[in-house]
């Protein structure tokens, strides 16, 4: 070797402000004074590279994916929408609509006695059949579409953290495409039941169906990709949130029957039925699983896909045997997530993130489900609401490999929080529509946004493979909580307008203040933890990447 061991110490006592951090370089690697752990060659990333048209295929069915999910999980904006109404029953020939609760149309007048009316009569100028019409959720049944999605969010609560346990336990793949099914037949079967409470157990399984489905398939995809590329492979996947977001009044628009609306949504999950054939399970958690042999085939398919097959050897289950030799006994998916406990570092970060993600889900649905609509059509106002979300998909991934997981974290936590507070000050009947409110839930939803997509990234990254999806299942669970408790908030709205926004702003700050615990900085990082010791020892880093990066040269 060229550079000798001391030269190398004496770089290091110059640029690195923590002389016992383990520095590693491409040939050589500096140890620490402790007997650590630290992390291996990843036989994954080795073999198939960090990005290449097999990893963009499976960006690719992610986005797809996602589209549907978000028609899912956004669809009550139109399926429960509250239309006009009058009482169908009486001697009251009067054609004036009512809406809510609205006395006129929930009292039926039998000459000069009354009674509650039983029968209703709605406005269809906008949509046919959502769940109001239905089942006449008006009047002393007015706000029970507010329920079905607090129903939606506890079926997504339960559901991503048991499809997280299981995955982790049974593998990725099977978890992924049995929640597929799920929501195939569950949301299809939302559009013909005629029973209330039938079709509100139907929208709390196809909720945990929803969700599982996609945070399952996501975690195969973070296991697949290199870290410089994860944040422009996550904009792909996620991107098509935004691209349902947008479209999702369209079809409302062209499809204004709400009964035909969910079983199209239902059976637009169909052709992800063939991902049995199409979509890799997890190599990595094939080979904590010591399933060696097939997890040597998807390596040695998606190394051809990139044209990799000269410069890496084929790989064979032999060799990955080898190549995880160092891992423990207890390492593979045996490891339960109640382990983590055992681990302070790794349970910090799990308990800081739980609190952001809650955060996310209650200020981030909360200002989505009360955009102001200005009298105008709900079809444009409802996609200007996704369109707000472009601009953290386009510039999102360049903070993020510019400036790093914790900085996004907490800044968007923060100006989301400080964003939402300032309207507070705002005297209202001052300015024209409100507009400077407006335009700091705006400025406020993009700061929740860009903290949402941080989330999802880092929280992959700064986990064992072990529980990766637990950990991410755990996670997002909590954003479900924020979620079911967001609808809750505009019975609150009646009374004190500015009462919510007041609490999104006050849970977002906390979060914010608490992301600060949250480490390692992850940017730039080559390979992700696999072990629990190697997590823990990630964990109590601040960084595992900068200081790396910097000498990552050829010293031979």
């Amino acid at each position: 070797m060229s550079l000798y061991y001391e030269d190398v110490q004496q770089l290091l006592q110059e640029d690195l402000e923590d002389d016992d951090e383990n520095v590693e370089f491409e040939n050589i690697s500096i140890p620490p004074d402790s007997k650590s752990p630290r992390i291996e060659d990843d036989p994954v990333l080795d073999t198939i590279g960090n990005f290449g048209p097999y990893q963009l295929w499976l960006c690719f069915l992610g986005f797809c994916l996602t589209i549907v999910h978000s028609w899912q999980s956004l669809s009550l904006k139109f399926v429960g929408m509250k239309p006009k109404f009058r009482c169908a029953e009486g001697d009251d020939s009067s054609n004036q609509w009512e809406t809510g609760s609205g006395i006129r149309g929930c009292t039926a007048v039998f000459g000069n006695n009354s009674r509650p009316c039983q029968k209703f009569i709605f406005d269809q100028s906008e949509v046919q059949s959502s769940i109001v019409q239905r089942w006449s959720l008006v009047c002393d049944n007015a706000g029970l579409e507010n329920v079905a999605q607090s129903v939606f969010f506890s079926g997504g609560l339960v559901g991503v953290f048991l499809a997280g346990v299981l995955a982790d336990k049974i593998g990725r793949k099977s978890v992924c495409l049995t929640l597929v099914l799920t929501f195939l037949i569950t949301a299809v079967l939302g559009g013909l039941v005629n029973r209330w409470w039938v079709w509100l157990g139907l929208r709390f399984i196809v909720g945990a169906a929803s969700i599982g489905m996609t945070t399952v398939r996501y975690t195969i995809q973070v296991e697949m990709i290199g870290s410089n590329w994860r944040t422009w492979a996550n904009t792909i996947s996620s991107s098509g949130w935004v691209v349902g977001y947008m479209t999702l009044p369209v079809l409302a628009y062209t499809i204004p029957n709400m009964k035909t609306l969910e079983v199209f949504i239902g059976f637009a999950v169909t052709p992800f039925l063939f991902m049995y054939w199409c979509h890799p399970d997890s190599p990595k958690w094939l080979i904590t699983d010591k399933q060696y042999k097939k997890a040597a085939t998807i390596l040695n398919s998606a190394a051809a896909w990139n044209g990799r097959t000269e410069k890496v050897p084929v790989v064979s289950a032999s060799s990955l045997s080898k190549k995880s030799s160092s891992l423990s006994e207890d390492n593979a998916a045996s490891f339960g997530l109640s382990s983590i406990f055992n681990y302070p570092a790794l349970t910090r970060n799990l308990i800081a993130m739980a609190i952001c993600w809650f955060a996310f889900g209650m200020a981030y649905f909360g200002l989505a489900l009360h955009t102001p609509e200005f009298g105008s059509s709900v079809f444009l106002v409802f996609f200007i609401g996704g369109l707000m979300d472009v601009p953290v998909t386009l510039f999102g991934p360049i903070l993020l490999n510019w400036g790093g997981r914790k900085p996004c974290l907490v800044g968007g936590l923060l100006i989301g929080a400080v964003c939402l507070l300032i309207t507070v000050l705002i005297p209202p009947g001052i300015f024209y529509r409100e507009w400077p409110v407006t335009t700091l839930a705006i400025v406020g939803k993009l700061g929740m946004g860009l903290a949402f997509d941080t989330g999802y990234i880092w929280t992959t990254e700064i986990f064992p493979t072990v529980i990766r999806n637990s950990a991410l299942a755990v996670c997002s669970s909590f954003a479900r909580a924020g979620a079911i408790v967001a609808p809750l908030m505009s019975s609150i709205d009646q009374d004190q307008p500015k009462m919510p926004i007041i609490i999104y702003g006050l849970v977002s700050l906390v979060a914010g203040f608490v992301s600060l615990t949250i480490q390692p900085e992850t940017r730039g990082s080559k390979h992700l933890p696999d072990t629990m010791e190697e997590g823990e020892n990630w964990s109590s880093k601040k960084t595992v990447c900068d200081k790396k990066r910097k000498y990552e040269h050829n010293y031979g």
